[in-house]
């Protein structure tokens, strides 16, 4: 295959098969398999589809929580580590567990922390009957569907690379032919920061792929209630994905000194993106939008708490960690940059 002995590949521990997954790991891998073909069949009609020709989607062994897009010689992928498997799914069965992570949603109570990360009763590849010792079905079936929701925007935002012809850009620019989700101090050193703007720009497109997927495969027209629930699971999914790009809670400044945006101010864009894109699709009042918006964070923030994340930025009273004058900077930069990339041919 061409992507196995590929320099980038290599340094992530090379390509996995599936027949090497565990059990486990297999049904994480079915399940972003499927999302990436379901976005791959909604966008074969786009104008942009003729960018996502010859592409592979690549599992690396990594234990890294990483993804990158990737083009060399004409041919591109997707790339997805097994970390990122393991992350998504850890945070998720710990909150999950946690008897006082969403009070009053469940009707069950929590299950113990031993069963939520016994990850051995996973069986079924369409998730439709899987047993954790321990678990009950409703906090499973949240489980499933938060892990799905935060796989499909992972690859939305892969996807979105390439629709949007980053990786050629980089190459002109800065001599990248990779877009990697993991902060890179060796990267963005231009004078424009792109590659930094482009994980923003990457962000906000692969948003619209996933809201426009969201609603052409209902069944039937959402109501007011469907559209908050569904996208305040949405929400929280998303968040959670760059919550994990944080873990290491380094200063807002020191991750400026390196390729990407911040991640809290990358979660800071795309959930009032998606909440005021339902808002104006599904005519929420002004308050339903805030308030969803808000619990939402909560949410995280109760994610963030489980996880000892320290307060001021996902969790607490404070915000004295989320760098608000400077998010209002990039914010600027970043529809500077967007109207520029869209003119160019």
């Amino acid at each position: 295959m061409f992507w196995a002995g590929d320099a980038d590949v290599v340094s992530l521990g090379g390509l996995i098969e599936p027949d090497a997954l565990s059990g486990f790991q297999r049904q994480l891998h079915n399940l972003v398999l499927e999302a990436y073909q379901r976005q791959m069949r909604r966008c074969a009609d786009e104008p942009f589809a003729d960018q996502l020709d010859d592409l592979s989607l690549l599992f690396l062994r990594s234990a890294s929580p990483n993804a990158f897009a990737i083009e060399k010689d004409g041919r591109r992928a997707v790339a997805i580590c097994l970390g990122l498997f393991d992350a998504l799914w850890g945070a998720f069965a710990m909150a999950l567990s946690d008897s006082d992570f969403m009070p009053g949603y469940f009707d069950s109570e929590a299950p113990s922390s031993a069963g939520a990360m016994n990850r051995q009763g996973l069986r079924d590849p369409a998730w439709a009957d899987i047993a954790l010792p321990g678990w009950p079905e409703d906090r499973l079936a949240a489980l499933n569907d938060l892990f799905y929701r935060a796989v499909d925007f992972l690859v939305c935002h892969e996807l979105a690379h390439h629709a949007r012809r980053h990786i050629p850009y980089l190459q002109d620019t800065l001599g990248i032919g990779r877009v990697d989700e993991c902060l890179n101090a060796t990267a963005g050193t231009n004078s424009d920061d792109a590659y930094r703007l482009i994980e923003f720009d990457a962000d906000h497109h692969g948003l619209d792929l996933l809201v426009v997927g969201m609603i052409d495969d209902t069944e039937r027209p959402w109501d007011l209630d469907r559209s908050q629930t569904q996208c305040f699971q949405s929400a929280v999914a998303i968040l959670t994905v760059f919550l994990l790009f944080d873990l290491d809670h380094a200063s807002v400044d020191l991750q400026y000194g390196s390729s990407h945006p911040a991640p809290v101010h990358r979660a800071m864009r795309l959930s009032a993106a998606l909440t005021s894109t339902f808002a104006r699709l599904f005519a929420w009042t002004d308050e339903d939008r805030i308030d969803w918006h808000d619990l939402a964070w909560i949410t995280v923030g109760e994610i963030a708490r489980i996880l000892e994340l320290p307060e001021g930025r996902w969790r607490g009273e404070f915000t004295q960690g989320m760098a608000l004058a400077r998010f209002c900077k990039e914010e600027r930069a970043l529809l500077k940059f967007a109207r520029r990339f869209d003119r160019l041919p």
